[in-house]
């Protein structure tokens, strides 16, 4: 068995990525450097329960505009083990494949501040304080005070590790980028120049817009 000292930290960041951009890429360097994490993995949701009824591009589209994106930072990684799976996919399941892969380190879910809101509807949402240290990014228009009472609640009653960064405040959306690729307006700003020049040879986002972050 590892000793404490050789446990590493490793980060989960999950979502949706359609497409990935420049907000997602600090909030994952923000992570890293605030949880001193070894790594931190994208891992592109394949289908997502909560979003059954709404347009999400291909899966393979994602995890390939995901792994350009992050190709050159040397402490990022995807995982493609939500896309792969055939049934809905829930938390629960990708932290019980990462403990088992990851046995002895830490583990930090990272989440946006209106996923944490929404915490309590989550599939088995107790069992992950027993998992994962939670990592909460604050993002445009959040309630701080509600993030810190919602916070001291769960650390009260499941002695749950939540880590509030509340620094950054961004204001981009993968559904500003989709809208703008609709209209036939530069998006070079909002992400990588590869994304950009995958989402033009595969003519992405031209018809179908919804508001998925």
């Amino acid at each position: 068995m590892a000793s404490d000292t050789a446990k590493r930290k490793i980060g989960i960041f999950g979502g949706t990525f359609d497409p990935i951009h420049y907000g997602h890429l600090t909030i994952g360097q923000l992570a890293l450097e605030v949880c001193q994490l070894d790594e931190l993995y994208f891992v592109p949701a394949g289908n997502p329960p909560h979003k059954a009824f709404q347009h999400v591009t291909e899966a393979m589209h994602r995890f390939t505009m995901v792994k350009m994106a992050v190709s050159s930072h040397p402490q990022f990684r995807v995982c493609d083990y939500e896309i792969k799976r055939k049934n809905p996919s829930y938390s629960m399941h990708l932290l019980t494949n990462f403990r088992e892969k990851f046995p002895e380190d830490e583990l930090y879910l990272v989440m946006g501040a209106d996923s944490f809101l929404e915490l309590e509807l989550w599939y088995h949402y107790k069992e992950l304080f027993s998992l994962v240290h939670i990592v909460v990014m604050n993002r445009e228009g959040s309630d701080i005070l509600s993030l810190e009472e919602r916070a001291s609640c769960y650390k009260t009653d499941y002695h749950a590790d939540i880590i509030l960064i509340t620094s950054i405040c961004l204001d981009v959306s993968s559904s500003m980028l989709r809208q703008r690729v609709k209209n036939h307006l530069p998006i070079t700003h909002l992400t990588t120049e590869n994304v950009v020049r995958y989402i033009n040879e595969e003519q992405l986002y031209l018809k179908q817009v919804k508001n998925r972050a």
